[in-house]
C-alpha cells in the first residue's frame, strides 16, 4: 500500500459531521505528499460539506507487509469526544485570525 492509499484509508474510516455518512476515498484529495506529512483536501461527496485542507503527519511505515486494511489502523485509541472537539476549537481560537502564520511557507496557498 502506498502513502496516498494509506492516507485515504485513514480518512475513509471517519464520518461526516454534517450528514453522518462515512467518508469514501473519493472524499479525500491528496494535494501533496512530503517526507513526513501529507496535505489533503476533504469534501464529503454525500452532502458536499467542505472540510478544507488538513496537514497530516505521517511516519514512514512498511505498508508492503500489511495484509489488509484493518492492520493499517491504530488499535486501542479512544474515540474523539465532544470535550476533545471543544478543546480543539478553543486551541484554534487562541491562535487568532492570523493562524496561517503557523503553517510552513511551502505549504501555504497550495492549489
Amino acid at each position: 500500500m502506498d502513502t496516498e492509499a494509506y492516507v485515504k484509508l485513514i480518512f475513509s474510516k471517519m464520518v461526516c459531521s454534517c450528514c453522518d455518512k462515512q467518508f469514501t476515498p473519493d472524499c479525500i484529495e491528496i494535494i501533496r505528499i512530503e517526507d513526513n506529512c501529507a496535505i489533503v483536501k476533504i469534501v464529503c461527496t454525500h452532502c458536499n460539506k467542505n472540510y478544507g485542507i488538513a496537514i497530516v503527519g505521517i511516519e514512514k511505515i512498511d505498508t508492503e507487509s500489511m495484509q489488509d486494511e484493518e492492520s493499517v489502523l491504530i488499535p486501542d485509541l479512544p474515540p474523539i469526544t465532544t470535550d476533545d472537539v471543544i478543546e480543539a476549537h478553543k486551541f484554534i481560537d487562541k491562535l487568532g485570525d492570523d493562524w496561517s502564520k503557523y503553517i510552513p511557507e511551502k505549504f501555504r496557498n497550495v492549489e
